[in-house]
């Protein structure tokens, strides 16, 4: 992927009745571009036609934008990259990490008090939720690699199977399901930590919450897509 460097840091604007047109044949180098266009890159209209249409391309634009963008145009769908208001996005940039410090929290006391790798799902997995709504659900997706969906349903399966082998694990020692086993170790300059084998299903369960969370919100943001995509028929 092309680096256009230097960034200058300089913002370039223009009316917001003009609009930047350009055109790419499927292998993405320019075919047509409007005036604006050309205006706005700094090129001039030779120098832009037949290049690869990342000679625009801002460094900090991330390489999975373009990949999902071709994968959605491929499929015969509009594809957008909206920004989002400012304040939701400083909102959920300042809320993400305050979450994940009570999520640990959370999951840490839930060895002694019932729920917490529950709880501590439900935390995290809101606090992805608004960074799905701050960045819109392509560009959060893209940061998440979430592959179509693909990577939440493989969360999913690691969770439960994380959650149920620590149950069945119980049987190895002869005691019942879900048995937990507790421990005192000393660990330098931390001290001694009390430890149960609660936690590890503790941890299956928050990784089967947050992954059938954004699973759920990523299949209802495609179908929305789709559904959006399909031409409305004729009303007679």
């Amino acid at each position: 992927m092309r680096n256009n460097q230097p960034v200058t840091g300089q913002a370039y604007t223009f009316p917001e009745d003009q609009t930047l047109i350009s055109v790419t044949d499927l292998k993405g180098r320019i075919t047509y571009c409007n005036q604006n266009f050309v205006t706005v890159s700094g090129y001039s209209r030779d120098e832009l036609l037949g290049q690869p249409h990342n000679i625009v391309r801002h460094p900090d634009m991330p390489e999975e934008a373009f990949r999902d963008l071709w994968a959605t145009i491929e499929a015969g769908r509009p594809w957008t990259f909206a920004v989002q208001p400012l304040l939701l996005r400083v909102a959920a940039r300042v809320v993400l990490p305050l979450a994940l410090v009570v999520t640990v929290y959370i999951f840490m006391r839930g060895h002694n008090l019932p729920g917490g790798g529950f709880i501590a799902g439900l935390i995290t997995a809101v606090a992805l939720v608004l960074q799905y709504m701050a960045l819109g659900q392509s560009r959060a997706e893209m940061l998440l690699r979430a592959q179509g969906g693909g990577r939440f349903v493989r969360w999913i399966g690691t969770g439960l199977a994380i959650a149920g082998l620590t149950g069945v694990g119980a049987f190895l020692f002869g005691r019942p399901f879900l048995t937990s086993a507790h421990g005192h170790p000393v660990v330098p300059l931390l001290g001694e930590l009390p430890l149960a084998s609660a936690a590890l299903f503790d941890l299956g369960v928050y990784i089967t919450v947050v992954g059938a969370t954004l699973l759920t919100l990523s299949t209802l943001g495609s179908v929305t897509r789709e559904g959006a995509a399909e031409p409305a028929g004729d009303l007679r």
